[in-house]
């Protein structure tokens, strides 16, 4: 029996979440929201937005 309460089901819930979340959408969507993701940790990365005064 798989205990409710153990620190990896914490972990996986949102795994799971976010993949029931990743087969409701459509592919087309779902890539541009990968697109518009991966370009805004890019940016993050490069220090845009703290050039620009974000605070993200």
């Amino acid at each position: 029996m798989e205990c409710r309460y153990s620190p990896l089901y914490r972990l996986s819930s949102p795994a799971s979440s976010a993949s029931g979340a990743a087969h409701r959408l459509p592919a087309k969507e779902l890539r541009y929201v990968f697109i518009a993701v991966m370009v805004s940790m890019g940016l993050k990365m490069m220090g845009v937005f703290s050039l620009l005064g974000l605070p993200l």
